[in-house]
């Protein structure tokens, strides 16, 4: 019953929820690979263009609590369809924007727009995975992000190409077509997605009878309560230390895709074999990822599983700086980089369901994400100005290698392992 009930869950929600996380994942890549082109049309600066990245963190950080409330209390088929033809056609408007002023603008108010888009996939997935399965779906969710990274790096080349038709700047082309197939997308969630195993009429009866009987004795043995005060949530020390821990692991994570094109364009490769080089680390990561989570489902170990992760992370940034401008080494230390942190990033998010349902996994999920969204606010900026002051990012790779490797450490100090029966084996993380 179990591994029918686990495919047909595959089957029905995975493809799907894989094609809305690529809209939101070339969402936030897009203005990376705009750049090479949006940056000297417009006249930005480094420091200029990574604010415009972490205006998008800002409005995400303001609205991710209440995003994720919202889909809790009106369910994932209207809320997310509802966000994504927002946000949609605020991409699709930013192929006008026309300086520093209205770029920022338009980047906040498109954070503010897509906010809890992604904790609120990842509550949704708590609805119907129990948890021993859960790190390997987030895997395949997550691949999105870095298959995302890969195909805006090739569609970038062949974009580009547009370049003054009906008027259009390659750049602007890229937003446009972005926003509309992320509009039509997000049309289709409202018919499709269903919002709780209970309504699943696409499982049998006595399917939807063991999923629920799963879920619900997978919290009561895992002591996880539907707290009715859910604002104690955000005073847990468990839910901030996972705060703490996400806080330095969404700096490296959102550097790379914002950044990665640049950096390979910084060796003076043309626009289309930068887009195709800059495929590589993500589409290599995206193997490391769904392999590294098998790993710790089969072997039900979440703590050294993250934090090894993370130590790779940092291992790659500092192979980058080592590598003192070495094409060859530098990309090899961003795959390895890239490999580690999106292998670490789906791991994490395996840990929250161990002591959060409910309306308390809403708000700590989305507080969580929130918590992140501030590493996303800093590193773009960080990065920018470092770019500006020393005229190369090596001060910006040592900073990515010690935020992972601290938050790596963090991870061995607030996770423990023990053994707590469930019914079907046992769970050797806990917090």
């Amino acid at each position: 019953m179990e591994k029918q009930v686990i495919a047909k869950l595959y089957k029905r929600f995975m493809w799907y929820l894989v094609i809305l996380f690529f809209c939101t994942v070339i969402d936030r890549v897009n203005i990376g690979f705009a750049a090479l082109q949006m940056n000297k049309a417009l006249n930005l600066s480094h420091a200029v263009f990574g604010l415009a990245a972490s205006a998008f963190a800002a409005g995400y950080l303001l609205f991710d609590v209440p995003s994720n409330m919202l889909m809790y209390k009106f369910g994932a088929r209207r809320f997310i369809s509802r966000i994504m033809v927002i946000w949609g056609l605020i991409t699709a408007a930013t192929c006008m924007v026309a300086g520093a002023t209205s770029l920022l603008s338009l980047r906040f108010i498109l954070g503010c727009a897509e906010a809890g888009f992604l904790p609120g996939i990842l509550l949704y997935l708590g609805y119907w995975f129990p948890n021993q399965h859960r790190a390997r779906a987030n895997a395949v969710l997550l691949v999105a992000m870095p298959v995302s990274q890969t195909v805006a790096s090739i569609l970038a080349s062949f974009i580009f190409k547009l370049d003054g038709l009906a008027g259009l700047a390659g750049w602007k082309w890229f937003f446009l077509i972005e926003g509309i197939f992320t509009v039509l997308v997000g049309l289709t969630a409202a018919f499709y997605l269903t919002d709780r195993p209970s309504a699943a009429k696409w499982l049998k009866e006595e399917e939807r009878d063991w999923l629920e009987n799963q879920l619900a004795l997978e919290a009561q043995v895992l002591d996880k309560r539907d707290e009715p005060a859910w604002w104690k949530v955000l005073f847990d020390k468990r839910v901030l230390a996972l705060g703490a821990i996400y806080f330095f692991l969404d700096i490296p994570l959102t550097a790379i895709p914002v950044w990665l094109p640049q950096i390979v364009r910084s060796f003076g490769y043309s626009i289309g074999l930068t887009g195709l080089l800059a495929a590589l680390p993500p589409l290599i990561g995206a193997v490391v990822m769904v392999i590294w989570s098998r790993s710790s489902d089969v072997k039900r170990e979440r703590t050294w599983h993250l934090a090894g992760a993370l130590f790779m992370c940092s291992a790659g940034w500092a192979l980058t700086i080592i590598a003192h401008g070495n094409p060859v080494m530098t990309i090899f230390g961003v795959v390895l980089a890239n490999g580690g942190i999106l292998a670490a990033l789906s791991i994490f998010w395996s840990l929250p369901a161990m002591i959060l349902q409910g309306a308390a996994a809403a708000v700590g999920i989305g507080l969580l994400s929130a918590i992140g969204n501030v590493g996303s606010m800093i590193a773009p900026v960080l990065i920018g100005y470092a770019r500006d002051l020393t005229g190369s990012f090596r001060g910006a790779f040592m900073g990515l290698a010690s935020a992972a490797f601290i938050s790596a450490l963090l991870v061995l100090m607030v996770t423990r392992r023990s053994v707590k029966k469930t019914a079907d084996g046992t769970v050797t993380t806990s917090l």
